[in-house]
């Protein structure tokens, strides 16, 4: 046991992932302006964290997240009409 440590980053990492999981979820399966709702908010929080760390990625790392984002958008968009 000795050898095993606990990581308290590796913890909360997984708890940001998975309460992101759960709200895209909701996103996803919430009627109409609700479900659409908490997707953009998802994606203006993806775009602040985005901003935030532009000149410490890689152009193609920037390039899959815009992607993501994108597909977010289109997703909110199809949930609106």
């Amino acid at each position: 046991m000795a050898n095993q440590r606990f990581a308290p980053g590796r913890a909360k990492g997984t708890q940001a992932f998975l309460i992101a999981l759960v709200v895209v979820l909701l996103g996803l399966f919430a009627p109409g302006w609700f479900g659409a709702g908490l997707l953009f908010a998802i994606v203006a929080v993806l775009l602040v964290l985005l901003s935030a760390n532009w000149r410490t990625q890689r152009p193609p790392v920037i390039g899959v997240r815009l992607v993501i984002i994108a597909v977010i958008v289109i997703l909110a968009i199809s949930k609106i009409s």
